[in-house]
């Protein structure tokens, strides 16, 4: 656990003394899955990554796929609700103002609420 908050701390401040990190989220693919037995229980889409239907995700790979899984929610909603989704400065987190959000038609709800319910 130190280590991490180590590197944690050591990346924040190579990014302070040498520059601004900056990135875009981008949908997975079942490319950048390693394991064999994961990649055989899921599907993919526009969105990302989601599990077949009627297959349940063995324990040892929950951790990961729920980080697919929120990737994924995180994509739709940033299509539907046009959400800027980029970080700068190696910060994840993101604050949406209230103002900046778009609320989709209710055709496009449930288009989310049909596209949220396979993952």
């Amino acid at each position: 656990m130190k280590i991490k908050k180590l590197n944690k701390h050591l990346k924040a401040i190579s990014i302070f003394l040498f520059g601004v990190e900056y990135g875009n989220k981008f949908p997975l693919n079942l490319h950048w899955v390693k394991n064999e037995e994961l990649k055989n229980l899921l599907y993919e889409d526009e969105f990302g990554l989601y599990k077949k239907e009627g297959v349940k995700i063995p324990f040892k790979f929950r951790k990961e796929y729920k980080i697919y899984r929120k990737l994924r929610e995180e994509m739709i909603y940033a299509k539907y609700y046009h959400l800027q989704i980029n970080y700068m400065y190696g910060l994840h987190k993101q604050y949406y103002l209230f103002d900046d959000i778009e609320f989709p038609s209710e055709s496009d709800k449930i288009v989310v609420e049909k596209l949220l319910s396979k993952g």
